[in-house]
């Protein structure tokens, strides 16, 4: 019985794309590109000329009206501490420890655990300090 949908590719077909490609074409290849280290340069990253605030509040509340903490919390842990400009630091925290407390049903602890330790509300990151005991029976 056949394992793949496909027949693959040769492998010795690679090497000639990774020779071809490249991010700036008449530039000549360095060594950051070997290192996998990613270079942009600074008139490329510009911010965008129309403000984006309006539109993450408008995501934010949309998400919240339907329950979705999930996706709320990853988008305050993509913004980082800039989301104070969107959401007030209450709503986060309800936010993150409505998320913490679903992963710990689900018993993703080591998931829970990555959540506590990347947030910056002193409140939910003291949670890894907190003893978590079990009871054997």
């Amino acid at each position: 019985m056949k394992m793949e949908a496909f027949t693959p590719r040769p492998y010795e077909d690679f090497d000639d794309v990774e020779a071809s490609c490249s991010l700036f074409p008449d530039e000549p290849p360095d060594d950051k590109l070997a290192d996998w280290n990613l270079t942009i340069k600074a008139e490329l990253a510009c911010t965008p000329p129309w403000d984006p605030l309006p539109l993450l509040r408008s995501v934010f509340r949309f998400y919240s009206d339907l329950g979705d903490v999930q996706t709320c919390v990853a988008l305050l842990l993509v913004l980082g501490e800039k989301s104070k400009e969107l959401v007030d630091l209450g709503t986060q925290r309800l936010w993150f420890l409505d998320y913490i407390e679903m992963l710990e049903c689900y018993e993703l602890w080591n998931a829970a655990a990555e959540v506590i330790k990347m947030c910056w509300i002193t409140s939910v990151s003291n949670k890894s300090n907190e003893v978590t005991c079990f009871r054997y029976t």
